[in-house]
């Protein structure tokens, strides 16, 4: 694969819950809190990328197996706050994914 080449996401175990080839994570933080929701799963978010390491756009996209509002929403809020580390190399937009994984709390 080209070092910038889109990143893909696969149904097999996600070792990391990132994904953008050729780059480095610079600010990344998948906690969210405060949301009411008595749901679980997955919600994977399809992000595009630019030079500058910003995501300029976030949705949901394959391999997602709940796609309660109370689960999205917030997914996609919360990658629109990831980072990667400014690359002038990379291509003007780069397509990557980030997973996030719900589970019920027991008290």
């Amino acid at each position: 694969l080209p070092t910038y080449s889109n990143s893909f996401y696969g149904n097999g175990t996600v070792l990391k819950n990132f994904h953008l080839n050729g780059r480095i994570i610079e600010k990344t933080d998948f906690e969210i809190t405060g949301i009411i929701c008595d749901q679980v799963g997955k919600v994977v978010v399809k992000v595009k990328v630019n030079k500058e390491g910003r995501v300029t756009t976030a949705e949901v996209t394959r391999g997602t197996t709940n796609t309660a509002a109370c689960l999205v929403v917030p997914s996609i809020e919360k990658a629109k706050l990831f980072k990667w580390k400014e690359d002038k190399n990379a291509p003007d937009v780069q397509i990557g994914y980030i997973v996030f994984i719900f589970t019920q709390e027991i008290p």
